[in-house]
């Protein structure tokens, strides 16, 4: 990817990854001002996490959605509020996708067999924990795990007319 070497006035480009590391910076240019921001420095991780409570309390207090889901199963655990949200912050280790997956699950009822503290460990954790909940380590669905694999190694999306190919050939042998 070739980058402008000029942009108008007060243009900026934001570019993230996850995770970062100096040797594999990929998108630059010669003579093009860079900036580089590490959210992972102690300045701004006490930021993040308030970002992290304030979208939770989002949740809370005015999702439609999903806040009064939430506040039963706040309420049904005998849990302090301001304790939800410290706690499920700190699981979230700052990571906002962790939220957005387990906080509309507790409002589903995905997690009503748990309790705070059993909630996963981060966004890793989740999907461990997910994993798990689909039932995919039970031996009937090791077929589907293979396909998975499969599919994430090829790297390519298959197509719908590629897919009846495939059903083709398979029928025609």
């Amino acid at each position: 990817m070739e980058l402008e070497t000029a942009l108008p006035e007060r243009v900026y480009f934001l570019l993230t990854r996850r995770p970062y590391t100096i040797d594999k910076k990929r998108l630059s240019a010669p003579d093009v001002p860079m900036e580089e921001l590490d959210l992972r420095a102690n300045d701004y991780l006490n930021l993040s996490r308030e970002d992290i409570k304030k979208y939770i309390g989002l949740f809370l207090n005015v999702d439609e959605d999903h806040k009064k889901a939430l506040r039963q199963w706040i309420q049904d655990r005998k849990i302090d509020e301001n304790d939800f949200v410290e706690q499920v912050a700190t699981k979230s280790e700052n990571n906002f996708m962790y939220l957005r997956y387990v906080l509309p699950g507790i409002a589903k009822g995905d997690y009503q067999d748990l309790s705070l503290t059993q909630l996963p460990d981060g966004l890793q954790d989740y999907y461990q924990v997910h994993w798990g909940r689909m039932g995919m380590n039970a031996k009937p669905q090791e077929v589907k795990v293979f396909i998975l694999f499969i599919l994430v190694e090829i790297g390519t999306p298959i197509t719908w007319t590629q897919n009846i190919t495939l059903k083709k050939s398979k029928v025609s042998h």
